[in-house]
């Protein structure tokens, strides 16, 4: 069976690719359905590397079934035997398509919000990263300006404020800011949150 090598190396060219120095994920196949969110709603269960089989399989799928028509073309007399060979061409295609598709539709459109909702405040200012970001003489100054962007969009309503991590390589005053803004926890980056109330 040609199909399973070419698999192979297609999943196995997209890991090797994503866990690289040089990795880039537009050239995975998986993520080409990033604007049709609905469509690919079973990703939660395999990943984009599922979409990348999904694409695969269904490129193959296609090729042969089209060289397999060639190759052995039905007797086609009348048009009901026209419609018969379509559908023989286009039946297992079509399948491997639609089922995937009416899964992640029923996943989408069956999705309710649950929980209470909470407003995120992210900040993100423009510092540069090669001259500024990671210069020690500069953190003071870049504490400065975040602590003013976080006072300029400071609402009561907030429940989580985002940082940048870099900004939390030396002792600084964030917390204390956090704390006069009363708000519930002050987030660097995405491993640690330090509670403030």
């Amino acid at each position: 069976m040609p199909t399973l090598p070419s698999l192979w190396r297609g999943l196995l060219f997209e890991y090797l690719h994503l866990n690289w120095e040089l990795s880039w994920p537009w050239l995975t196949l998986g993520n080409v359905f990033a604007y049709y969110p609905a469509l690919v709603q079973w990703y939660e269960y395999t990943g984009v590397a599922g979409g990348t089989l999904w694409v695969l399989l269904l490129n193959i799928l296609i090729c042969e079934q089209a060289l397999h028509f060639t190759q052995k073309p039905p007797l086609i007399r009348n048009f009901p035997d026209a419609i018969k060979a379509y559908i023989q061409l286009v039946w297992k295609p079509a399948l491997l398509f639609l089922l995937p598709v009416l899964v992640s539709l029923a996943i989408y459109y069956s999705y309710s919000e649950q929980g209470k909702a909470i407003e995120v405040a992210v900040l993100q200012p423009n510092i540069d990263p090669y001259n500024e970001k990671f210069e020690p003489q500069l953190a003071q100054q870049q504490l400065e300006r975040f602590i003013q962007l976080s006072d300029s969009i400071c609402t009561e309503h907030i429940t989580y404020m985002v940082w940048l991590k870099p900004l939390f390589r030396t002792p600084f005053g964030g917390a204390t800011f956090f704390r006069s803004c009363n708000r519930g926890a002050l987030l660097n980056g995405c491993n640690n949150a330090h509670n403030c109330n």
